[in-house]
């Protein structure tokens, strides 16, 4: 009985051997690239295959680097062909979005770690951020300027105190593609 169930999945993934060996693409570079066209994001494939996300943009930037070298003829029915140059649109569309994503902000963990209870805050802009459930400049620099002032009881003053805090490492609101150094 598990040997049948187990047919379909091998089926599959010979297959999908056989494609990769066809477009002279690693295994990892095939489903990489098959998940990025089935709407997975850079996080998702770095956090599947323990990469950075700068790591998984590279490989997937040399992967369509390799595909748009295909020969117009290569593939063996028209049927794949045209599948395949789809894909491959979809890829160079993808990979052009990749590029045009800012390159990672270095943080220093020692400060994304500091906890709010440490700044120097007024007794309103801290009660603010407990309540939203921020408790670390991490967490603080992970939400965006409108997610701040939509707080309860967070004001025009209290924001820029806020701000000001920030700026004292640097760092500002809405700060998504980090790196912890």
């Amino acid at each position: 009985m598990e040997k049948k169930k187990n047919i379909p999945v091998l089926v599959t993934v010979m297959h999908n051997i056989l494609k990769c060996k066809k477009l002279g693409l690693s295994e990892r570079e095939f489903i990489m690239l098959d998940s990025l066209i089935s709407g997975k994001t850079i996080q998702d494939l770095g956090e599947r295959f323990c990469l950075s996300n700068e790591r998984v943009r590279q490989i997937l930037m040399e992967a369509s680097k390799r595909l748009s070298t295909i020969p117009d003829k290569s593939a063996e029915d028209f049927e794949e062909y045209q599948k395949l140059k789809r894909e491959n649109e979809i890829l160079k569309k993808r990979v052009a979005e990749l590029n045009t994503m800012p390159a990672p902000i270095q943080v220093s963990a020692e400060v994304a770690a500091i906890p709010i209870t440490e700044c120097d805050l007024s007794v309103r802009a801290y009660n603010c951020l407990i309540w939203a459930d921020i408790h670390t400049i991490y967490d603080l620099i992970c939400k965006t300027q409108e997610e701040i002032s939509s707080l309860r009881g967070m004001g025009r003053n209290t924001l820029r105190e806020i701000n000001d805090l920030l700026g004292e490492y640097d760092l500002h609101l809405g700060m998504h593609n980090i790196i912890l150094v």
